[in-house]
């Protein structure tokens, strides 16, 4: 919902996070039943890596997007989902506004989306009920930019990682408390 009072001190991010804010702050935010979701994706979601079929296509539907982020000690947690999402290939302009924390500009990126979801169909798990930490970082794991994708690797080969599958097992069979 962006930076809010007694939030934890920012993970990562190095020397931006001390006078702005990313889009990801706002991933969770409900703007009239939809959020509107932003990642790090160096200019583009590779939709191929999601479908083989959508090389020509500029966004896909009906798709199960999972956030993670670092836990303070180490390591990464879900933190919630999106499970019927829209991706797009490229940003889109958000036309809403969104404010951030006193004394912190929201960047760019505060006005850009990738992903779109009703707000029925995500979870923001609360913070006791992140456990599902088997989310692996580097090679087969989510990269420097916290982006995996599910189905292909750049080969177009299938990934044969048992942690998205657990990950997706989680999501589907999740029936606990939701922050939003």
């Amino acid at each position: 919902k962006g930076v809010m009072p007694g939030d934890e001190r920012l993970i990562g991010g190095g020397g931006w996070n001390k006078n702005h804010i990313g889009g990801e702050v706002f991933n969770f935010k409900d703007f009239g039943g939809h959020l509107y979701g932003y990642i790090e994706a160096k200019g583009s979601i590779a939709l191929e890596k999601i479908d083989l079929l959508a090389r020509d296509d500029e966004s896909l539907e009906h798709v199960v997007v999972i956030f993670v982020a670092p836990r303070a000690g180490g390591g990464q947690v879900v933190v919630g989902w999106y499970s019927d999402a829209q991706v797009s290939r490229y940003p889109v302009r958000w036309a809403g506004r969104a404010k951030g924390a006193a004394g912190k500009g929201v960047g760019s990126a505060g006005k850009l989306y990738y992903l779109k979801a009703t707000a029925k169909h995500a979870v923001l798990l609360p913070l006791h009920m992140r456990t599902f930490d088997g989310v692996p970082t580097g090679k087969g794991g989510m990269g420097q930019a916290n982006v995996c994708y599910r189905y292909y690797n750049a080969e177009g080969d299938e990934k044969d990682e048992r942690w998205i599958e657990e990950a997706l097992s989680y999501v589907i069979n999740y029936d606990g408390p939701n922050l939003l």
